[in-house]
């Protein structure tokens, strides 16, 4: 049954991934030794796992990539034959810059490919769409033509730090809104990008120290501008907590930010709210 498209970041649940890895502008195939023919690398996400980690877990079990950058290109709702289940599904471009070695696995090596191998394990035809799909996001991504000229597509990241729940509802509306993955501070960000949205909150009337440290590792080529968000109980804005470890990074802080009442031990019950949840994604699409 046709499976369903839709925005990276859009679904919950996600149970698989799959990664079109590009080096020097050939597609990366490992060569399945039981199947005897070419795959792109994937698999489930394992109890425990974000895609994306699942997703980098894969490419490295697969084809021994590590040094990427990894790119979300869209979701996917795939239908059983029995017309009832779904399985939801992620697929990353991985962009490498060098080949590692390959390790003990069900796939005997990597070859590269200007398209989809003969040989290839699955629905040909159906890839073929999809390679060409993936290609044209990447193509996007770079620049779009714009009346005549060039308009730099905007990227984002969502990190946030949280120990009630509270911010991490926030990070994921904001992603979903803006097609990527919400993800803890424990995640780097490795690719370069327009806006970072850093969500976190007050504890003990500062930042916690995780979130100065993960602050002060990031990297200002990397970063464009920093984007505040957040709940709390009690205290209200971070920026300037914020803003003081960033400014010694050297990374800008957006003027705007996001900041809504948070519940902590039966004050604000139920905050953040839908109504908040529904403030922090039109807070997001000014960033669109």
């Amino acid at each position: 049954m046709e499976k369903t498209i839709f925005p990276p970041g859009k679904l919950d649940n996600i149970e698989f991934v799959v990664i079109f890895a590009k080096y020097r502008d050939k597609w990366v195939y490992s060569w399945h030794k039981r199947r005897q023919s070419f795959e792109h690398p994937g698999g489930h996400v394992e109890a425990g796992e974000t895609a994306l980690q699942a997703a980098k877990r894969e490419l490295f079990e697969e084809s021994g990539i590590t040094d990427c950058e990894m790119i979300p290109l869209w979701d996917y709702e795939q239908p059983w034959d029995d017309g009832i289940r779904k399985n939801n599904g992620r697929v990353y471009a991985a962009i490498a810059h060098s080949l590692g070695e390959l390790p003990e696995s069900e796939m005997g090596r990597i070859e590269l490919f200007d398209t989809v191998p003969d040989n290839y394990t699955y629905d040909r035809e159906e890839a073929l769409r999809d390679l060409v799909r993936a290609q044209a996001i990447l193509d996007a991504r770079m620049t779009v033509k714009h009346f005549g000229g060039e308009e730099k597509v905007m990227t984002y990241a969502v990190r946030y730090y949280t120990k009630t729940g509270n911010t991490k509802r926030l990070a994921e509306a904001i992603a979903k809104e803006l097609g990527v993955e919400a993800l803890p501070i424990s995640e780097p960000v490795n690719e370069a990008v327009d806006y970072l949205f850093l969500g976190n909150s007050y504890y003990a009337f500062t930042i916690d120290p995780e979130v100065k440290t993960f602050v002060a590792s990031l990297d200002k080529s990397k970063v464009g501008k920093i984007v505040n968000f957040g709940s709390a109980a009690m205290l209200n804005s971070t920026y300037k907590k914020v803003k003081k470890v960033a400014d010694k990074v050297g990374i800008a802080m957006d003027e705007k930010e996001f900041h809504c009442r948070g519940e902590f031990k039966g004050i604000h019950k139920g905050r953040p709210n839908e109504e908040d949840i529904a403030a922090a994604v039109e807070f997001a699409k000014q960033y669109k």
